[in-house]
Order: C-alpha cells, then structure tokens, then sequence
C-alpha cells in the first residue's frame, strides 16, 4: 500500500519562481531578463559629492538644509507634483496656453536690455515641424553659448504674443555633443508628473530634482531595510 502510495504522489520539487508583489509565476525569460543588483550597505551613506555637478559649495548649501549624504537626498520628499504632460507641437500652440515643445534652435540667441533696470531678456527663434516662434529667457545670460544653431530643446512655458516665455528648460543635445541628461534624466523637468522639493534661495527645486534622480539610480544597490515577507504579503514590489 506505501509502495502504491508513493509512486501515486510525485516527489516535491523547488517551488516556481514568483514575483514578489503580485505573487504571479516568472518564466525562465523573465528571470534572465530581471536586473541584477549588489547591495553595498553604506551606498546612502555616500556624501553629495558623489553625484554629477554638485561640489563643496552645493554640498554646503543643501547641508544648510539638512541634506548631507544621498539618503537625506531620498528622504527630501517632492511637497506637490506638476503634470507637464507630453510635448505639442509649436503650431498647435494657444495664446496663454502652459506647454511643454520639442525644439531645435534656429539662430544663435541674443541678449537685449530692457527698460527695467538689471532685467536682461535672452532671445532665440527656434522650430520644430509644425512652426517656429521666439524663445524667450529672463536674466539667464549664460546660457546664450549654449543655445547654438541645431541645438535641441525641451521648453516648457507659455506662448504670448512676443513669443514662447520659457519657465523650464533642458537641453537634449547641443552642436557640442553634451546636455543636460544626468544619468537618463531628459524630461524630468519638462514632462510627466514633475516632483517639486522644497528648495532654499541657494538650491532652486530643478537642481534639487536633478540630485533625486541620481540618488534614485545609485540606490538601486542599497541594501532593502523592509523585510522580504513583509514585502510580499504587502504586495510591495
């Protein structure tokens, strides 16, 4: 009868691999596929410095603010979110209308005063398929080198009858070969759901958002403080 038994019920073998949110069965594909991560348990611990663009004097500046290693940069929370939607195109544009556009610049930007005094306005015409209109910068003097012929942009901002008033900016590609895209980062400010953090008059929210992004990257490899079970029974990924 043991003997019936045992060729009736089949051996027990390792259970399926299944995701650990949803619980779902994973094919061999999926497991090949999956990243693979090293947990290094003092990644957060790492200061500011370790990230693109920030030196000693950023590093102090967000210190002034209680953020001094990339978890304090993690745990800097966005207090609200702005939908910046997907890009139009300039044609398709109204008048007062808050936008996102992919563009490229035509002509070299230029600098003009005006008649308020320490206001200096920065012009370039730049296009895409549908149309072209004037990009227009308050006191970011600076950037004019940057915005050279075939330069591509994402702007966001609002048309008015003077042209495209910029609010955000990145650039996608210059004649140069650089950009602004920190680690995979184009679009964080101009598209999607856009995080806001609390910033300082030292460190403006686009800096700030830049910093979370990378940190976000890097701690991928940080070591997971919630408990697998509790995770899993969560439905936490």
């Amino acid at each position: 009868m043991e003997a019936a038994l045992d060729h009736a019920v089949p051996e027990a073998g390792p259970p399926a691999p299944r995701a650990l949110g949803s619980g779902a069965p994973l094919t061999r594909e999926e497991l090949l596929d999956a990243p693979v991560h090293w947990p290094v348990p003092a990644v957060l611990d790492a200061g500011l410095t370790h990230l693109k663009g920030v030196g000693p004097k950023l590093a102090g500046a967000a210190a002034e603010m209680g953020i001094e290693d990339l978890g304090d940069m993690l745990r800097h929370i966005p207090h609200t979110y702005r939908d910046a939607a997907t890009p139009m195109g300039i044609g398709d544009l109204k008048l007062g209308e808050e936008a996102t556009v992919e563009v490229k610049v035509l002509s070299a930007a230029k600098q003009r005063p005006t008649r308020r005094r320490g206001l200096r306005i920065l012009e370039a015409h730049v296009g895409d398929a549908s149309g072209s209109a004037t990009a227009t910068w308050f006191n970011r003097g600076w950037l004019a080198d940057r915005l050279q012929p075939g330069t591509r942009l994402l702007l966001r901002g609002k048309l008015s009858s003077y042209g495209f008033n910029v609010t955000e900016h990145e650039i996608i590609a210059s004649q140069d070969g650089g950009g602004d895209d920190a680690g995979g980062s184009a679009g964080i400010h101009t598209t999607g759901m856009v995080p806001v953090h609390p910033a300082s008059e030292k460190l403006r929210p686009q800096r700030l958002r830049e910093w979370a992004w990378q940190a976000v990257t890097v701690a991928r490899n940080a070591v997971e403080p919630i408990p697998a079970a509790v995770r899993g029974a969560l439905g936490m990924p």
